[in-house]
């Protein structure tokens, strides 16, 4: 995954949906569902792209991940979709 702002452009994810080497063949994002659905020519993996929880536990860490589905709620680092 890749973030994109006026002054830079930041790494913050990198997959690895298969087992082998095997060369990807389509990519497709579930923005409602937020999945991401990577297939080869034997091969068809979910991946949750929020994953927001191992993006540590104080704020600021959850803020540095820059992740956009993610955002603090005062306790956890979590999906902004599912805030209260």
């Amino acid at each position: 995954e890749v973030v994109h702002t006026e002054a830079r452009s930041f790494i913050i994810a990198e997959y690895h949906p298969f087992r082998n080497q095997s060369h990807i063949t389509s990519i497709s994002l579930n923005t409602s569902s937020k999945k991401l659905y990577v297939s080869s020519r034997s091969e068809l993996v979910q991946l949750n792209v929020t994953n927001c929880t191992q993006y540590g536990s104080t704020c600021e860490e959850c803020v540095l991940s820059r992740k956009p589905y993610c955002g603090w709620d005062g306790h956890n680092c979590t999906d902004r979709g599912t805030r209260q």
